[in-house]
């Protein structure tokens, strides 16, 4: 439900760590929409769109960080001079999520 929360549940390695999130936009079978809290602003928004095909279903999912902190934020911070491996790291780590994220979709979809 837009306006709603959620506690989303996170692991990179050996690494766990939860997250509050504000559903903005959720339609059934086409749209969900989350941006994760981080003292009261967005560190992270993140959108799976789903649109229905001819020959299939076409499953978008995108992230922007930002405006508020985040954990690459705090790293950056504290490693000014490790700035662009930090960033390189949390691109990858986005991109291994999102295809996570779409394999499961699938899996689910094809059940």
């Amino acid at each position: 439900v837009t306006g709603g929360t959620f506690v989303g549940r996170n692991a990179r390695g050996e690494r766990r760590w939860e997250t509050t999130s504000l559903v903005t936009e959720a339609e059934p079978g086409r749209v969900f929409a989350w941006a994760v809290q981080t003292d009261g602003l967005p560190g992270s928004t993140w959108r799976i769109e789903i649109e229905p095909g001819d020959s299939g279903v076409l499953v978008k999912h995108s992230a922007q960080l930002g405006p508020g902190n985040s954990g690459l934020t705090a790293a950056i911070e504290k490693y000014p001079e490790d700035a662009e491996r930090i960033k390189a790291g949390r691109a990858e780590a986005v991109r291994e999520g999102m295809e996570a994220v779409l394999a499961g979709l699938k899996a689910a979809a094809e059940s």
